[in-house]
């Protein structure tokens, strides 16, 4: 089993969303013990954001690409190939000022390349990534889960859940920790139910995938 361990937030001692994909990769390697894990730090080496090269590269002929399109084909294809070759991506996905850090987004804004995980027809977009599961672990200072005002500004869960639906990814599963910022109750709180989620997520894809367990055993 390949996994794909990816880190966004620039806090590299104090981060939650760190602890937290942190937490869930070390469950999922305590039971696969023969899985690949390939960790992406996305704030120490940030993906480029995307440029008018960057478009054009999946959108003109590679005959008539100029060089820096070549470049930037090249960078975004490095980036795909990661993405599509993982049974299982962990995102690491703090929430700031409502979204997402930025270098976040820019990654999404690579692996979302036409003809490569999703194509245009005449119904839609339609996802080209069938066999990718992905667990994000979100955190948030502030609660946003719990009422309907919070959800209305929740652009980070709700964008991530649709960009990667866009792509044709229907396992995605959520590892939270809200409200660690207001009290050390709450954080202590958030934190226990993140980890029985995580548990239970981490049982289900064994439940749903036995092969992986029977390879690491052999």
């Amino acid at each position: 089993m390949n996994i794909l361990h990816i880190d966004s937030s620039p806090m590299f001692e104090t981060s939650n969303s760190r602890k937290l994909s942190a937490m869930v990769v070390a469950l999922l390697q305590e039971r696969y013990p023969g899985c690949n894990i390939l960790h992406k730090d996305l704030a120490r080496d940030p993906p480029p954001h995307l440029t008018q090269d960057v478009y054009l590269a999946y959108r003109r002929p590679e005959a008539e690409l100029t060089p820096q399109q070549r470049r930037e084909r090249a960078v975004t294809d490095a980036h795909i190939e990661q993405f599509l070759a993982s049974d299982i991506v962990v995102i690491g996905a703090p929430l700031y000022n409502l979204s997402l850090p930025t270098q976040l987004k820019a990654w999404i804004d690579r692996i979302s390349q036409p003809g490569r995980t999703f194509r245009y027809a005449e119904r839609g977009i339609v996802g080209l990534v069938s066999n990718v599961r992905v667990i994000v672990a979100s955190s948030r200072g502030g609660l946003y889960s719990l009422s309907e005002e919070g959800r209305a500004r929740d652009f980070q869960e709700r964008y991530l859940l649709a960009a990667l639906k866009t792509l044709g990814i229907a396992h995605i599963d959520i590892v939270r920790v809200e409200g660690v910022n207001m009290s050390a109750d709450r954080r202590a709180e958030a934190y226990a139910k993140a980890q029985a989620a995580a548990d239970d997520i981490v049982s289900s894809i064994l439940a749903s995938r036995p092969q992986w367990q029977r390879a690491a055993l052999v």
